[in-house]
């Protein structure tokens, strides 16, 4: 582990507490890795209502790897705190993995399912949802090919191929065309 810490990390992780502060929505959402916004957002409990932010720390976590401890104050000078974990993203930005309240749930998730503590459970619940819509949403779209009514048309589609759902592998896809093709 190295003592020293990239300077846009410290200033990206301050910037996003103050969006959590703020209710800025879409700065937050901006800092999670695109496919984990469902359960990153299923996985901490926050009030609507806060006074501020407060970085209390950012440690290297593993190799690329950073967790960060934001304090949040409340209305009623009550405050809790979120453990984030950060990684870089292809652009080179910010963004975060994980996020758990103190003390309640730890910050690193298995790759495989939830942790047999179950402190996890909010996190893979948010992944199962995001799969399961994902997955609505090609059945739809598999419906309006073979009816003919779908604003991107594959010629000679009569039969489609649909792989997802809940419980499948968290990724969808579908295969248009004729019966031969599928």
């Amino acid at each position: 582990m190295t003592d020293t810490l990239p300077d846009d990390l410290l200033n990206t992780v301050d910037a996003h507490g103050k969006a959590v502060a703020a209710g800025d929505n879409d700065a937050v959402l901006a800092d999670f890795l695109p496919d984990r916004i469902g359960q990153l957002i299923a996985s901490a409990d926050t009030p609507t209502q806060l006074k501020g932010a407060e970085v209390r720390s950012v440690t290297e976590a593993g190799p690329g790897h950073y967790d960060a401890v934001i304090r949040y104050p409340q209305l009623d000078d009550e405050w809790f705190e979120l453990r984030s974990n950060w990684v870089q993203f292809t652009d080179g930005s910010w963004r975060v993995t994980s996020v758990r309240n103190i003390p309640e749930t730890p910050p690193w998730v298995g790759l495989t399912g939830p942790s047999p503590d179950g402190l996890d459970a909010a996190h893979w619940e948010g992944l199962r949802a995001e799969g399961f819509v994902h997955g609505i949403g090609l059945v739809a779209e598999a419906v309006c090919q073979i009816r003919g009514g779908s604003p991107n048309p594959v010629a000679g589609a009569d039969v489609s191929l649909l792989v997802g759902g809940p419980m499948a592998p968290l990724f969808s896809s579908t295969v248009f065309g004729p019966a031969a093709t599928v």
